[in-house]
């Protein structure tokens, strides 16, 4: 990442950040941001922005093979335990849940996983089980530059980053 004179990354610098925005967008769309009678209008506009980066897509192609993204969580809930997650997909109808070689060709594949998903995704593969405690499931998540691989317990609270994957058969 280049660094700014000050040596702070040019990310992190808010004013640079402001600077580089205006000559991206030209003095008469800058000083449109910066009038007050336009306010409602440019909150509204960057509230859409967020919710539209919030919006993941609902497949991801990996290796060739095409999956869906699952998320059990109601529009209302925030948290709920790793047992109710897997209970609700085991209701869902002709979705088979991933396991131990489907949760390693994945692995193997995380470099293909889009970089909308980094941070903000963690893929849960319920029949993939830690050999010495049953609960306990893999899991894979973004963290640091990488994707990682760990164990989560059922008995602890899943949020609403966590999915399950799918694959498509077409």
């Amino acid at each position: 990442m280049a660094l700014s004179m000050t040596g702070v990354p040019m990310s992190d610098n808010p004013f640079l950040r402001v600077s580089n925005l205006r000559e991206f967008l030209g003095q008469e769309r800058f000083d449109a941001l910066l009038d007050l009678d336009g306010r409602d209008e440019i909150r509204d506009f960057c509230d859409k922005l967020i919710e539209d980066k919030q919006n993941f897509p609902d497949h991801v192609i990996l290796g060739g093979k095409k999956y869906r993204l699952f998320s059990p969580f109601r529009e209302y809930e925030e948290k709920i335990q790793g047992f109710e997650f897997e209970r609700r997909l085991e209701d869902r109808e002709g979705v088979r849940a991933f396991g131990q070689d489907d949760f390693s060709f994945v692995k193997d594949k995380c470099d293909d996983i889009p970089e909308i998903f980094q941070g903000k995704i963690t893929f849960i593969f319920l029949q993939a089980r830690s050999p010495h405690i049953f609960s306990n499931v893999y899991s894979l998540s973004f963290k640091n530059g990488y994707w990682y691989d760990k164990y989560k317990s059922l008995a602890t609270h899943f949020d609403r980053t966590c999915r399950v994957l799918f694959e498509v058969k077409e």
